[in-house]
């Protein structure tokens, strides 16, 4: 263990679970291998892997804060627990895209995770133990979807709905915050020079992946454009 530290302290964490797991297969294999030994090491193995995990959190975290804070903050609602954030909405392509040819063409859901990224310490350690994962940096907490129906080459607005992600109910806690997601969603399909992150590899930014691929499959069916959207969920 020692060794692994002196040598290389950016190892990923899971190197070291992996050297854990063959310390322990080693001496359920090798009878002249001390067990109780051997799973002091790997506890100790496990331990450091941990604690580059959280590091790398923090990390992830302090990123989060300074990529979308420019969007402003919210405050949320958490199992009765009200605390900032700043909003990470994570566009989900894959599942826009199945479940509109699921339905053939007569709905368009489109839905967005919704991730809290704590404002500062003291709400990242308030709200640790109202969700299960904290590894990105951020908490997920609902899904958005904006619906719209589809008939005959013409579409219709349904509605804004959210679901919970997880056990955790996440709810706006005052109207100011409902304003600002809204007018959040709104500028995505609005403004082509907002540049908020797609989420994606192959499109830098949600407003171009959007318009160049979900755009094209819906638009000659309905009618819908990025102005339309934007537009209609006013």
């Amino acid at each position: 263990m020692k060794y692994l530290k002196k040598f290389n302290e950016e190892l990923d964490p899971m190197t070291y679970r992996r050297a854990a797991a063959k310390i322990i297969k080693r001496a359920e294999k090798d009878p002249f291998y001390d067990m109780e030994t051997a799973k002091k090491s790997a506890g100790e193995l496990r331990d450091w892997a941990s604690k580059r995990e959280d590091d790398e959190t923090i990390v992830k975290w302090h990123k989060n804060i300074e990529e979308f804070k420019k969007w402003g903050k919210i405050k949320a609602n958490i199992n009765g627990h009200v605390g900032e954030f700043y909003l990470n909405l994570t566009f989900d392509r894959d599942a826009t895209l199945d479940q509109y040819e699921d339905t053939e063409g007569s709905e368009l859901n489109i839905g967005f995770f919704i991730g809290l990224i704590p404002v500062d310490e003291a709400t990242k350690d308030k709200f640790m133990d109202e969700f299960d994962d904290f590894g990105n940096g951020f908490f997920w907490a609902s899904i958005l979807n904006i619906k719209f129906s589809i008939e005959s080459g013409t579409h219709k607005f349904e509605k804004i709905e959210f679901f919970d992600y997880g056990d955790s109910k996440f709810r706006l806690a005052d109207v100011p915050s409902s304003r600002r997601l809204k007018s959040l969603v709104i500028e995505l399909f609005k403004n082509p020079n907002l540049k908020y992150p797609s989420g994606y590899t192959d499109y830098e930014d949600f407003y171009d992946l959007f318009d160049n691929v979900i755009i094209p499959v819906v638009s000659s069916d309905s009618g819908i454009t990025m102005d339309i959207i934007a537009e209609e969920i006013v």
